[in-house]
């Protein structure tokens, strides 16, 4: 049988304790100090305890009031756990993680509402908690409170996601999913890079390209661990059609431009983002360069006005419903990475 984590362990030591008459219903219980102070653990494991604590219903926790216990028939606490574990899934709740102006992205709010839309149609109240730094007290990790039959929503963006988002993402026994990226204790949705590059290589050989260039380190904010996939299934598909796929990896748009002058043939050069592609296109125009086909990869086809360059979207519809089966399912001891479709764009009119 696998040995209980040693949050497991010290919930239960606690547990015993309330059992043994130490704790009286309604009494305040150890906070996330003492917990660190007297089992010698880190605050990141004294906060597990009480999520795990908290979520199995044996305590109340009252932001900047401390931890209670709560008036009921104590078992072992794997056996609510286990209880909970089984419940049908009620409720979905999205971590909205708002620090800055960029925080938002016209993907992610895609993404949201096709996961709105697959929530109401299987029946399951959906909600928002905004986290931003106006609104996080002093104990960050525990801002909000693990809650039954609730599955938990964070989506990358960077340190400050998996930060903010400890409490649901890093416990095994939280329904969670991470999106865009992986972590342990999470279950994870991904675009599948590697097959999107295939639909875009097909589709630049279709339009006559015979020269490839990638524009490795041309990215101009985090776009999750994707960005070295995309590389590599550029690398792949090219060479599986015969082609050589050429490297600029400086990140400077003139050594772009002096590659492509080298040789007048139809030239494609691929971008891991779409928004140093269309930084890209700007420049061809103005140099009156026409040989050359740009695509690019974030979904700028979402869009009024998106630049002319082959792209790929997420079929969200199927995303959502993936997010929803797994929120529905009884959390793993190992998380599950799930690689989703993406949709060929291009532009109906080129210049």
């Amino acid at each position: 049988m696998k040995r209980p984590a040693r949050y497991e362990q010290i919930a239960e030591m606690i547990c015993q304790e309330i059992r043994n008459g130490k704790f009286k219903a309604g009494e305040r219980l150890y906070s996330r100090n003492e917990i660190v102070q007297k089992f010698q653990v880190s605050p990141v494991t004294a906060t597990r305890v009480q999520n795990a604590l908290a979520g199995a219903g044996i305590i109340r926790k009252v932001r900047g009031g401390g931890i209670y216990t709560l008036p009921r028939k104590y078992s072992r606490l794997e056996d609510k756990l286990n209880q909970r574990n089984n419940c049908k899934l009620k409720k979905i709740v999205y971590l909205k993680i708002n620090f800055s102006s960029q925080s938002g992205s016209l993907y992610q709010q895609k993404y949201i509402d096709a996961v709105k839309k697959a929530a109401k149609k299987a029946g399951i109240e959906y909600c928002e908690n905004p986290i931003s730094s106006s609104a996080v007290s002093e104990d960050l990790h525990s801002y909000f409170e693990i809650e039954d039959n609730t599955g938990y929503i964070v989506i990358n963006m960077g340190t400050i996601s998996t930060f903010y988002g400890a409490a649901a993402l890093l416990d095994t026994s939280v329904r969670s999913v991470y999106v865009d990226g992986v972590i342990t204790g999470s279950d994870s949705i991904l675009a599948d890079s590697f097959d999107a590059m295939r639909q875009m290589v097909d589709e630049l050989i279709r339009q006559g390209c015979r020269r490839f260039i990638y524009a490795e380190n041309f990215v101009l904010d985090s776009a999750g661990i994707g960005v070295a996939e995309r590389y590599r299934g550029a690398l792949f598909h090219t060479q599986a059609h015969g082609i050589r796929l050429e490297l600029v990896d400086s990140g400077s748009y003139d050594d772009l431009l002096s590659a492509v002058r080298k040789n007048d043939c139809k030239t494609a050069v691929m971008f891991p983002q779409d928004t140093p592609a269309g930084i890209f296109l700007r420049m061809l125009k103005k140099e009156k360069i026409r040989h050359v086909t740009v695509s690019g990869f974030d979904h700028f086809s979402f869009l009024r006005n998106p630049p002319n360059i082959i792209t790929v979207e997420p079929l969200f519809d199927i995303w959502a419903d993936e997010t929803i089966r797994l929120l529905n399912s009884v959390p793993q001891p190992l998380y599950r990475v799930r690689f989703l479709p993406m949709r060929l764009h291009v532009p109906e009119n080129r210049d």
